[in-house]
């Protein structure tokens, strides 16, 4: 799987690992919700990917919904994604936008379905996440070594996890519930079957049609947490608007 923006590393790939996180201080909050209404005012015409969908519109979930949801599926969502639901919301975000949780799980329990039928094996989110930090390590290492696809194949659907967002064709965000990886997010593509191709999540695209005039910003940790990417996905919006401006 080439899922764009890969690049051989200068340095050792250990250095992109990151360890843990904690939940988000409100000062962050504020500031992720004022950088997405700064991106709102630079973009009236929409043209960041999915904007036509979400229309950096969030909505955000009660505390009782939030926690009626983790009920359901046994498991604490992790700390800056339950924060983030509370205080901006699910709405304008990567890709087409942050799914609300019921949905996001209602789209996986839909495979899931089927593939325990077939499987026998039981898919929860509180279950066990099958990736771990050597897989991590193996990818960026592949990726140093300048491996075309360097993906890590899993089965999808898969326990410890909740897609997020939908990227287009059959390209998912999934955010990470159990586990070391807990509140990490990682990249997935499913072309066959239950085949699935994992990826820790890259920057998430800004402008789709700016092809090699769009800013190159840094490459985000491997995996990164979920403020990461989302912050990760703003600051590629903005900087690939100002490309679009310096250029009419």
């Amino acid at each position: 799987m080439n899922l764009g923006g890969v690049v051989a590393l200068s340095i050792p790939a250990r250095d992109f690992l990151k360890d843990g996180i904690t939940g988000m201080a409100p000062t962050e909050l504020e500031d992720v919700q004022k950088r997405i209404e700064e991106l709102r005012r630079r973009d009236p015409g929409l043209r960041i990917f999915g904007a036509g969908k979400h229309r950096y519109q969030n909505n955000r979930l009660s505390p009782a919904k939030i926690t009626e949801f983790e009920d359901r599926i046994q498991t604490p969502l992790p700390p800056e994604f339950r924060e983030f639901l509370l205080e901006i919301g699910m709405g304008a975000g990567p890709y087409y936008g942050i799914w609300n949780p019921e949905t996001a799980y209602s789209e996986m329990r839909d495979v899931a379905c089927d593939y325990e039928a077939e499987t026998g094996r039981s898919i929860e989110c509180a279950g066990e996440f099958p990736l771990t930090w050597d897989d991590a390590l193996q990818i960026e290492e592949r990726i140093r070594a300048g491996i075309d696809e360097p993906a890590a194949e899993r089965d999808w659907p898969c326990s410890g996890c909740l897609p997020i967002c939908d990227q287009g064709c059959t390209f998912w965000s999934v955010l990470v519930l159990t586990g070391d990886f807990t509140g990490h997010v990682w990249d997935l593509a499913c072309f066959v079957a239950v085949s699935g191709e994992w990826m820790p999540a890259r920057r998430p695209t800004g402008r789709a049609d700016l092809g090699t005039s769009r800013s190159q910003l840094p490459r985000l940790p491997s995996p990164p947490t979920f403020l990461q990417w989302y912050e990760g996905w703003i600051d590629q919006s903005v900087a690939d608007l100002a490309v679009c401006g310096a250029e009419g």
